[in-house]
């Protein structure tokens, strides 16, 4: 739905997707993984926070810039995840 949104507004309004940006908290920063995991080549650019996905997919995307946040004493969201996906990137 997020796709399909995005979609819809790049008809209806003068967006340059050479400049879309991702960037989400929590469940909003699994979703930022989760949108470079599914399409790498949307993203300029990407600033999860406390967010993790899946590290099989990071070189699909290791060329876009990420900027990860992630607390080390986050009890919820564990900061291994956030750190395992840069590592696959690096």
């Amino acid at each position: 739905m997020t796709f399909e949104l995005l979609e819809s507004l790049q008809k209806e309004f003068p967006i340059d997707d050479s400049r879309l940006y991702g960037v989400g908290l929590s469940m909003g920063g699994f979703g930022t993984w989760d949108i470079l995991q599914r399409k790498p080549e949307l993203l300029a650019a990407a600033a999860p926070i406390c967010g993790g996905g899946d590290p099989a997919y990071a070189a699909g995307f290791k060329s876009t810039p990420v900027w990860a946040f992630q607390g080390a004493d986050d009890f919820l969201v564990k900061p291994r995840r956030s750190r395992e996906m840069i590592a696959a990137m690096q």
